[in-house]
């Protein structure tokens, strides 16, 4: 989603559904919720109003209340609408931080005032309208926000046939085998890459891309493999033998960030983590400088720094040996 950015300020407006007397009413006729961030990275100021049902509304004031957001007034606009909404204005001010002095969620290398503020709002929130907030709000500062993102769903590719735009092939031996498919289980249906070939490392990547500092997610499902059943993500990539890795694996339980350097991949960090083989899941990866953070299924996994590629690469997905994995929802940004 992309804000509204004037004099110094910016805005993100999400609708809410409703009905009034058997008509739909949403973003358009005022049933929405609003956040606008304004001032610097040392001392930033956020104002909004938030729509909600009445069941939310208690879970929803604890968590800002727990933050310091200020609660300005609950109120309705409407009546005989339904479901009942309230609404309540909400004010928050933050000083900037430095990485090491906050516990919070690390925004794109350094703690900013705003990241402070995103995070207030979106921490904790239980429900969909809230989840949205996380993606659209954590922004370095007002003046550089991320570029909107790109989505790659594979519903406009034929079936069976070579993928445009796309490097389809591996790094050292093997055959790997990269195809558009249709399953109806698919977080956007209809189409989905799927890599059911064997290799060394199958690697698929985009060749329109060449971001140094931004974001690459994928949702990915494991579905068969004796040596390995994962989904990755990769970055920064320079060619076939020469990339970050970020993978998700069902046989292991786990999550690991590697490099591969000449084609030759080597582990740095790892984490536990519950992947199960047959459902979606969501791998996620910022980077900035020499700064990365792996979230798996909304949850962070791994941080780590390194400074073996700094410059821009393209971005991708990636599996290992026998995995048959597909993807979809392929998304990326630049910072």
């Amino acid at each position: 989603m992309q804000g509204e950015a004037k004099d110094g300020m910016l805005k993100f407006t999400i609708g809410r559904a409703a009905k009034m007397h058997g008509v739909n009413i949403d973003k358009d006729m005022g049933v929405n919720t609003w956040a606008a961030f304004a001032g610097s990275d040392d001392n930033a100021i956020v104002d909004g109003d938030f729509a909600v049902t009445e069941d939310e509304l208690q879970p929803v004031l604890k968590s800002l209340l727990t933050d310091k957001i200020n609660i300005v007034a609950i109120h309705q606009h409407m009546t005989h609408e339904e479901p009942r909404m309230m609404f309540f204005p909400l004010l928050g001010t933050r000083p900037g931080k430095r990485f090491g002095e906050c516990r919070k969620r690390r925004v794109f290398g350094w703690w900013t005032a705003q990241g402070q503020l995103a995070t207030a709002i979106i921490r904790r929130f239980k429900y969909e309208i809230m989840k949205a907030l996380l993606s659209i709000m954590i922004v370095t500062t007002i003046a550089t926000p991320l570029a909107a993102a790109e989505t790659v769903n594979f519903d406009n590719m034929k079936t069976d046939a070579p993928l445009p735009g796309w490097t389809a092939t591996q790094t050292g031996s093997g055959t790997a085998k990269w195809t558009v498919e249709k399953d109806n289980s698919a977080p956007s249906r209809p189409n989905i890459l799927k890599q059911s070939g064997q290799a060394m490392f199958p690697v698929c990547f985009k060749n329109d891309t060449s971001i140094k500092d931004g974001f690459v997610e994928v949702k990915f499902k494991p579905i068969a493999g004796k040596e390995d059943q994962a989904g990755g993500v990769i970055w920064r990539l320079h060619d076939a033998n020469n990339y970050y890795i970020a993978r998700a694996n069902a046989l292991e339980n786990n999550v690991t960030i590697y490099h591969a350097v000449k084609g030759k991949r080597t582990e740095k960090k790892r984490t536990n983590m519950k992947v199960v083989s047959g459902q979606w899941h969501t791998l996620h990866v910022d980077f900035n400088g020499n700064h990365f953070t792996v979230t798996f299924d909304g949850k962070k996994a791994i941080e780590w720094d390194d400074d073996t590629f700094k410059d821009a690469g393209k971005v991708g997905v990636w599996t290992k040996a026998d995995s048959v994995t597909e993807f979809d929802d392929f998304s990326y940004a630049s910072k």
